[in-house]
């Protein structure tokens, strides 16, 4: 039987044993998950198959509440300080993940070292998950950002773009692709079409603006992200004003009220896109034969290429009193096959566990988690996103907005505009001697 349906026959058979607990609710053990993630309504359901899935497997009653990072944070300082432990599992993005770990949140995972040689956690987020050597978060997705391309557009592709073609010489695949040829596309598509298909979402909530345009801005010179004034900074705002300046940059209503691309493709607003790999997978997922897949582009001049990264993770807090089921959550989801179900259903984002990997064949998302990982077998500047130098980082991505709405507006972005941001980056700046 292939790997995949091995998989297919367990999500049916653990959902189908669900309710058959010997136990009363009151006598079953318990656990209780806060997750400063997936927020989203859909993305909750989904969330909830896994809490149903674990429960049927373990006899658990799970608990699972939703909180914003800043919330969570203050939530978990709280109990710790206060001596009543009152959370069992958290998730934690690795951006906010270093108070929990500097602290002292949270006890130490290293029974999946020893108990479990089937997790390979990628080394990737070490920085974030351990403290002296000790693991005290487990990952379980991380993603990375790509291009996407609808088939309206090829006609309009420079003979620069690098391409995998079938036996009908079709496009199946941009193999290499620059910011400078991303410009040509762009503009060929706005003269022929007289509107424009490439843009990115800027909606304030949940604004995910930033990551993209530091890739532009780190491929393209040396960037300290995030910046608004060094030379990476001035060249990927230069980059966007000269796509405006040309009408080649799609944007309005629709664009200003989401923070995802997914809504946009589906809709064919968009045909080109630079995004976070999750909602592209969703899109592709959704309509596979409208798209071609790409890589992370790299600038024609540096010939670097540049992409944010960031990872979900679960750790328990230090202290709990359900330790057992919490450390029975954290090996239940970290298994390869209930992993690669997870990864797979929110869009295809990469696994951290390497025997995933073997699971992969030939769908949609496994294709999206393909072309993700494929990005570290190239020279690629991978940074994770840390928030800890900063006070308030959902102010930080309104600055980014802001100042795109601005260009938009055909506000002059030039050096003193970039300075006037900087100052304001910086004024939420921690006070390191605080």
């Amino acid at each position: 039987m292939k790997k995949k349906s091995i998989v297919s026959c367990l999500l049916i058979l653990l959902l189908a044993v669900g309710g058959c607990s010997s136990q009363s609710e009151e006598e079953r053990p318990q656990l209780r998950l806060v997750s400063s993630g997936l927020q989203q309504a859909s993305e909750k359901t989904f969330f909830h198959t896994f809490f149903k899935m674990f429960e049927a497997e373990y006899d658990v009653q799970v608990e699972v509440s939703f909180a914003s990072s800043a919330d969570l944070e203050t939530a978990i300082s709280d109990e710790i300080d206060g001596g009543e432990i009152t959370s069992d599992v958290i998730m934690v993005d690795t951006a906010y993940m270093r108070p929990y770990v500097e602290n002292n949140y949270m006890a130490s995972l290293d029974f999946l070292n020893l108990a479990q040689p089937r997790r390979t956690f990628t080394s990737f987020f070490d920085g974030f998950t351990h403290r002296e050597g000790v693991r005290y978060f487990a990952p379980v997705s991380f993603d990375v950002y790509l291009s996407m391309f609808n088939k309206k557009a090829l006609p309009y592709m420079p003979d620069s773009v690098v391409v995998t073609r079938d036996g009908d010489l079709e496009i199946t695949q941009i193999e290499n692709i620059t910011w400078q040829d991303i410009a040509e596309w762009a503009k060929a598509i706005e003269e022929a079409t007289g509107e424009a298909h490439f843009g990115f979402p800027y909606g304030f909530v949940g604004s995910k603006l930033l990551y993209p345009l530091a890739s532009i801005a780190k491929s393209m010179g040396e960037h300290a992200f995030p910046s608004f004034n060094d030379e990476g900074a001035q060249k990927a705002w230069g980059y966007l004003v000269d796509l405006h300046e040309d009408d080649a940059l799609s944007y309005g209503s629709e664009y200003a009220t989401v923070a995802h691309p997914t809504q946009l493709l589906n809709s064919e607003d968009l045909w080109m896109s630079f995004a976070h790999m999750g909602p592209l997978g969703s899109a592709y997922a959704a309509n596979r034969s409208r798209y071609v897949l790409g890589p992370t582009p790299i600038d024609g001049l540096t010939g670097q290429g540049s992409s944010t990264a960031g990872s979900w993770a679960f750790g328990i807090v230090d202290g709990t009193a359900n330790y057992e089921s919490a450390q029975k959550w954290i090996e239940f989801i970290s298994s390869p096959e209930i992993n690669y179900l997870y990864c797979s259903n929110l869009g295809g984002v990469i696994s951290p566990i390497e025997e995933v990997y073997d699971f992969l064949g030939n769908s949609a998302t496994d294709e999206i988690m393909k072309i993700g990982l494929s990005i570290f077998e190239h020279d690629m500047d991978v940074t994770i996103v840390d928030t800890s130098s900063y006070t308030l980082w959902d102010e930080i991505k309104a600055l980014y907005v802001e100042l795109y709405e601005e260009m938009l507006e055909s506000v002059p972005i030039d050096t003193a505009k970039l300075e006037e941001y900087q100052t304001l980056l910086d004024a939420l700046k921690r006070d390191e001697d605080a």
